[in-house]
């Protein structure tokens, strides 16, 4: 996930084929940059999405995958023209748990 999100916000796909695509860092460095890019998204995510991510997570309680294909049709509307990797992003902010800290859903 983190690898996909780290291609996805560096490497435009036209940029694959004019540039010399540079070595992917470590794990640790990308989970580092994807919390920074998390927090600096954070006014945009929480103002957009938030509202409908809670509606979702009481509606899908138990089927994750379901609620990581809802948060990135979202984020495909939040973000758009940013190269990112929505399914990607989704599935990190659902599965570390970054909603539930900062949209405080109450159940």
């Amino acid at each position: 996930m983190y690898q996909d999100w780290y291609t996805g916000i560096t490497q435009t796909e036209e940029a694959q084929y004019t540039k010399q695509v540079g070595s992917i860092p470590p794990l640790p460095e990308i989970k580092k940059l994807c919390e920074g890019w998390i927090t600096q998204q954070k006014s945009a995510l929480k103002a957009k999405l938030c509202e409908p991510y809670c509606q979702k997570r009481q509606q899908f309680q138990n089927q994750e995958a379901l609620l990581i294909a809802a948060v990135a049709d979202a984020l495909s509307l939040i973000f758009i023209g940013v190269p990112i990797n929505v399914v990607a992003v989704a599935a990190i902010l659902v599965t570390e748990k970054h909603l539930d800290q900062f949209c405080d859903c109450s159940q």
